[in-house]
């Protein structure tokens, strides 16, 4: 079976289709060719063209909330007049899947973890009834079981030889280039209120082995990139798991740096923990402080203390340190809300 695979477009800088790049080792396993358009990069038309000239058996893309309606543009135009398939993958499929098929028109979407359930919708004899999958049949919606996904340490880590990684290489945030996107882990065992992932990722924190996770950076390296952007829901979710990768590029040396660009929680670090981050080759971290209280044990966010704590470790270990924040959280006051935007000033953050 020939698969096209299709990354929709941005609004910001490119961004590597980690998430298609993932489904192609199983894909490929399984005996099928894998094609891949980057709508980044390339014209609607493009699409079109692959289909013309291989006899593609399946179309699939992974959607958000905010492209659905320009992912519905051109995959309503693929089925018809031909036997294709298509499918949605990612957030909105897994949120919403009603409402990922209205606004797509695809035939099938993923929900959860996309890797094994696509490989097993591509090669099943009746697709309908993979776990994992809600589908239209005659206009009406129909749920499958749900899916429990293997453990990530027991999945293949991305192939990534469809989409180019040179392509994506050179941006705008990066502190070394070229630079790659990786991810170590996926979840979180928290389960805050303003955050989607406890409902994208319900069995919480699941991560790869530190030698899994060093094997995939050397392999990265030796292509030539010169900095991993780190990607994780909660990277620092266990600390001894964070050590353990430490050690290993302590003892034989990465040759390029890693950055935590997702978010790490302030009061998930200690200084001991960064220094040995910064001796393995972590040169920048960037925290999720969502939003700072003058008070000492918060509803929502960080204490001023503990937030400072967090930037002066990271600056005692050499590291570069951003912030994220969110203004309009529920219970947080406009006063509020100008208070910890001063505070985040303040720090001098870069």
């Amino acid at each position: 079976m020939h698969v096209l695979l299709v990354q929709p477009r941005v609004s910001s800088e490119p961004t590597y289709p980690l998430a298609l790049a993932g489904m192609i080792p199983l894909l490929r396993g399984a005996g099928h060719t894998v094609h891949g358009v980057d709508l980044q990069f390339e014209p609607e038309a493009r699409i079109h063209e692959v289909i013309a000239q291989h006899p593609i058996g399946w179309v699939g893309a992974t959607v958000m909330h905010h492209n659905a309606a320009e992912v519905g543009q051109w995959m309503t135009t693929l089925g018809k007049g031909s036997p294709l398939q298509t499918f949605v993958a990612g957030a909105l499929p897994t949120l919403d899947p009603e409402g990922a098929l209205a606004r797509t028109g695809a035939d099938f979407a993923v929900v959860g973890e996309p890797e094994e359930t696509v490989a097993d919708l591509i090669g099943a004899r009746h697709p309908a009834k993979v776990p994992g999958i809600v589908h239209r049949h005659h206009g009406r919606i129909h749920r499958c079981a749900p899916r429990v996904p293997s453990p990530l340490d027991l999945l293949p880590a991305p192939d990534r030889a469809v989409f180019e990684l040179s392509r994506y290489s050179y941006a705008m945030r990066a502190q070394a280039t070229p630079y790659a996107m990786v991810t170590t882990s996926r979840g979180c065992h928290r389960h805050c209120p303003y955050c989607p992932v406890p409902t994208l990722r319900p069995r919480g924190f699941d991560a790869r082995s530190p030698q899994s996770v060093v094997n995939e950076w050397r392999s990265l390296v030796r292509a030539g990139m010169a900095s991993l952007h780190i990607e994780d829901d909660s990277f620092m979710a266990d600390p001894g798991r964070v050590r353990a990768i430490c050690r290993i590029l302590m003892a034989e040396p990465l040759g390029a740096v890693w950055e935590l660009v997702n978010g790490v929680r302030p009061d998930q670090v200690t200084a001991p923990l960064l220094a040995e981050m910064s001796a393995a080759g972590c040169t920048r971290i960037v925290y999720s402080f969502e939003h700072i209280s003058s008070g000492h044990a918060p509803a929502v966010g960080q204490s001023l203390p503990v937030a400072h704590a967090a930037v002066q470790a990271a600056r005692d270990a050499n590291m570069r340190v951003g912030g994220y924040f969110i203004v309009g959280l529920p219970g947080i006051d406009l006063q509020e809300t100008i208070a910890s935007i001063l505070h985040a000033l303040r720090m001098g953050l870069d």
